[in-house]
């Protein structure tokens, strides 16, 4: 052997050896992250796969393994990233596309799911997890009775499968065959005595059928199957609230608190139970007792300042802060943003923003700190440093729906009405219960001329919240744009039909008999709303357009005259007498009657506005100026009065006073 057979030896043997360190070093990595998911440890699995895709960042093991850490951590958005980048290296991969599917389902995205379904059971007619994913997807989509029909034949490929047998039982429920489910559930819970998902559902649908003893035997049989299981005790003690046995609740409680190595989630539970029986000292002294027990528990020591921020005891809660600015570095700018807090709360906004900003400095990626201060910038009507400080929290926190709903504020108040929808949008997909925000979305989408989407975001929350007056009255006016008349006016009957004493429900039949053109029933809806409401504005106006619409103007200054009498200090009949007796071109009347308007509602613009008008009718140019100037006086500067002037001004080339 040479001295380069003996070298090219040595540099193949380095290499290689580098190659089985490598590989080695992956694979150990992955070995550590599945045993700490095993354990539950899912902080510590992260890190072990992350270490493995920073060796091998396409190692579909390490990226399907920190997919489903995410999933566990509920960190949807990454988990969901991190199943595509496996379908990108390996196409083909089921079992990723049915977890892409299942997260899809969690979003309510029911087509997507179906989609990624449909690629598996084109290579695979009898895969049951594609089959129970499609069977999903289609229930989201509103498909229930062929959802129903697809979970049972997933069911039956394997009966043993726990997925299988929740779905279907699941679409029997949807599809009201509670009975069917009952029966399918008490059966596999003896097949599957230890199946949690099984007995959690078996005990919703006794709590649904008012089967309570039953139901209490399986939630005990829950927290026994998971001992170690907070949330499982928790359910127990919660249906106990709920069913009025406090004592009950109480006791569970308590043998947690007993028990538990950290007592901190059951004492926080027993708080809210006494809060809940408005027993506030009671709720007080539990706190204060397991504090004195144990002083380095800093949760109660929060949640008893926050007790106190809550009862307006500002000096206790700020004494918790201030000892507990002593603890170890994050307890103490924990409390430090918690003075921050109270500080903004005190209105002492410039402290707020000096102590945020001193957090920010030592800490610059601070949530807390950064959503106090997008906060304090939005009161400051600041949107631009409100969306950068908001959008750096968003960057490292995406699932945040509080985050995202200071945002939608930020970008409305900037005028970018397309991002705040995008906003609220993620919103809805993280809260889908969110009502608030949902009528928040109907509200943008109405204002961008997107009627068709605001009237579905409403239709929504009429489901959610039943026989509800405000939803129906949104419900009118959505379907109005989205120029239904049909749709407007059931929704309007069922407003009156509602409550006989509602005016806007008769007004708005007004307007529908209006758009019909009917102008003698919408009379009668606007008369039936008047005489609820006989200084209502809507059904005044309404009614004079439609005898306008009829010819029938002399009629319609009568009635507006007899008006004007019964509703003595009303600027409203006169202004539309004057605009009535405009369109007769008798310019002096309808200034007359103006001037009455004015005198019953100086601080309304539009009376002023229109006496302006018939003096310019009368040639009386400046008199128009004048008016206009006392008007925006009057009005404390109504920007429309301002636009009239400088129109005015503009028209005879008197730029400087235009500007």
């Amino acid at each position: 052997m040479n001295w380069k057979q003996a070298l090219l030896i040595g540099v193949v043997c380095v290499v290689s050896f580098g190659c089985d360190d490598k590989e080695g070093r992956v694979g150990k990595y992955i070995e550590q992250a599945n045993a700490s998911l095993v354990a539950e440890d899912f902080d510590k699995a992260r890190i072990e796969f992350k270490n493995a895709l920073k060796i091998e960042p396409k190692n579909v093991d390490a990226l399907m393994g920190m997919a489903r850490t995410f999933e566990k951590l509920q960190e949807w958005r990454k988990a969901v990233s991190h199943y595509r980048a496996v379908l990108e290296i390996t196409p083909d991969n089921i079992d990723a596309k049915v977890k892409l599917g299942q997260l899809y389902l969690l979003a309510n995205e029911g087509e997507l799911a179906e989609s990624l379904a449909d690629e598996v059971l084109a290579n695979d007619s009898v895969n049951q997890s594609a089959i129970l994913l499609k069977a999903g997807g289609l229930s989201k989509q509103g498909q229930q009775a062929e959802a129903l029909k697809l979970a049972e034949k997933g069911y039956k490929i394997d009966p043993s499968e726990i997925d299988g047998i929740i779905l279907y039982s699941t679409m029997l429920l949807v599809n009201q065959r509670v009975a069917d489910a009952q029966t399918l559930l008490q059966q596999e819970s003896k097949n599957h005595p230890e199946s949690v998902s099984i007995h959690s559902l078996l005990a919703k649908v006794y709590i649904n059928q008012k089967q309570f003893i039953l139901a209490e035997q399986e939630l005990i049989k829950l927290a026994e199957l998971e001992p170690k299981s907070i949330q499982l005790k928790n359910n127990l003690a919660q249906f106990y609230e709920e069913h009025n046995q406090p004592e009950k609740a109480e006791q569970v409680y308590r043998e947690m608190m007993a028990k538990e190595d950290d007592n901190t989630a059951p004492t926080i539970a027993l708080f809210r139970l006494y809060m809940s029986r408005e027993d506030v000292a009671g709720a007080e002294k539990i706190l204060q007792d397991q504090i004195a027990k144990d002083s380095s528990n800093v949760e109660l020591q929060f949640a008893l300042a926050n007790f106190y921020l809550q009862r307006d005891q500002q000096n206790e809660a700020e004494a918790i802060y201030t000892k507990l600015l002593k603890g170890s570095e994050s307890v103490a700018v924990r409390a430090k943003n918690r003075i921050a807090y109270l500080r903004e709360m005190q209105d002492q906004t410039d402290e707020a923003m000096k102590l945020a900003g001193e957090i920010l400095e030592d800490y610059p990626g601070n949530l807390e700190a950064l959503v106090l201060r997008g906060q304090i910038y939005l009161k400051r009507q600041d949107p631009i440093n409100a969306v950068a400080d908001l959008r750096s929290v968003l960057s490292s926190n995406p699932d945040n729906p509080a985050v995202l709903r200071k945002l939608a504020v930020a970008h409305v108040m900037n005028k970018e009405p397309e991002l705040a929808i995008e906003m609220l949008r993620s919103v809805i997909v993280l809260a889908p219960k969110d009502l608030a925000s949902r009528a928040s979305l109907a509200e943008l989408y109405r204002q961008t001329n997107q009627h068709a989407l605001a009237l579905q975001q409403y239709e929504i929350i009429e489901k959610t919240t039943g026989e509800n007056t405000a939803v129906k009255e949104k419900l009118v006016e959505a379907h109005m744009a989205n120029r239904d008349i049909a749709s407007a006016k059931e929704a309007a009957l069922k407003m009156v039909d509602m409550d006989d004493q509602n005016a806007k429900g008769f007004h708005y039949l007004g307007l529908i008999s209006q758009a019909e053109q009917k102008h003698q029933e919408a009379i009668s809806y606007f008369d039936q709303a008047l005489a609820i409401q006989p200084s209502a504005a809507e059904p005044m106006g309404g009614k004079v357009r439609s005898l306008i619409a009829l010819e029938k103007l002399d009629e319609a200054l009568s009635w507006l005259d007899k008006t004007s009498k019964q509703l003595e200090d009303n600027p409203v009949p006169y202004n539309f007498k004057g605009e009535i007796l405009l369109a007769k071109l008798d310019y002096s009347a309808a200034s007359k009657a103006f001037s009455e308007s004015i005198k019953h509602g100086s601080k309304w613009w539009i009376p002023h506005r229109n006496k302006a008008l018939a003096t310019l009718a009368l040639g009386n140019r400046e008199d128009a100026k004048a008016l206009l100037k006392k008007g925006i006086t009057q009005t404390d500067g109504a920007v429309r009065l301002r636009l009239e002037l400088a129109g005015l001004h503009e028209q005879d080339n008197e730029n400087d006073a235009a500007m």
